[in-house]
């Protein structure tokens, strides 16, 4: 069975790592891309969560940044690239389903199409129902600190049409922030709906290391040249698990090789 490598980032700009997932310009290999909200309410998320940044004085952030949305980017066998858009609404309707909150999630290979992986963009609030959110019937002007003023002094704006109340719960679910809910729900949730192993860190596999488009071309070509090792290293230990060889006794084969394949 195939084995499951999953992670967790916070966001700082929603809206442009949204694109950046999505565009077809700057994705070369982009599957498949889904959202279950528009651009507006995007905008309106990341603006809420500064407003709110702003307004709380323990500054709960990371860096001293406000956190926009969080990403969850995991990595599916290939076999999964036959048929994208089913797997990519499969993963979207079952986050909805399940965390209740807003998502964007886009299926990519990498450049070299050795690594099939999903980014899910996710909300942290969960969006009011329609009629409790107030929407502008003009173009309204804020300065930094999100107090209204002329549109000559606006750092902020809010379109006519977009909304003036805060479109999402006032407190964000606590669970996503949780290391507990990370390890011990999410990554068990997705391995099972996806029928992986998870992966352990103190497992028999080891984990890829992830090249970069703007990375120096020599280091990102020895990432791939350890890549392709730590493929085939896995694929053993895949191969003798299928076999029933105990993991007792291969991991005191496969001990004494991780340090000399994993990544430095």
């Amino acid at each position: 069975m195939a084995t499951q490598y999953l992670r967790i980032t916070k966001l700082h700009d929603v809206r442009g790592r949204i694109d950046y997932i999505s565009n077809p310009e700057r994705q070369e290999n982009l599957l498949a891309y889904r959202t279950t909200m528009d651009n507006k309410m995007w905008l309106a998320l990341a603006n809420q969560n500064q407003r709110s940044f702003k307004n709380n004085s323990r500054g709960v952030s990371a860096n001293g940044k406000c956190i926009e949305a969080r990403e969850i980017i995991f990595h599916l066998p290939h076999r999964f690239s036959a048929d994208p858009e089913r797997v990519l609404n499969q993963i979207v309707d079952d986050w909805k389903n399940t965390y209740h909150t807003d998502c964007a999630a886009a299926l990519h290979w990498n450049h070299d199409k050795t690594n099939l992986h999903i980014h899910l963009i996710f909300s942290e609030r969960e969006r009011l129902d329609r009629d409790k959110i107030k929407y502008a019937t003009r173009n309204m002007y804020y300065d930094a600190d999100w107090k209204r003023c002329n549109k000559a002094d606006a750092v902020h704006v809010i379109h006519k049409g977009e909304p003036t109340s805060p479109p999402f719960e006032h407190a964000k679910t606590r669970s996503f922030k949780s290391y507990t809910w990370l390890e011990q729900e999410l990554k068990d949730h997705y391995a099972k709906i996806l029928g992986l192993d998870r992966f352990e860190r103190d497992g028999l596999h080891i984990p890829q290391q992830k090249t970069f488009k703007y990375q120096n071309r020599e280091k990102a070509e020895r990432i791939r040249e350890n890549n392709q090792i730590i493929r085939e290293f896995n694929k053993t230990v895949d191969d003798a698990l299928s076999k029933h060889v105990l993991e007792d006794d291969l991991r005191t084969i496969v001990e004494p090789l991780k340090d000399s394949v994993s990544p430095k």
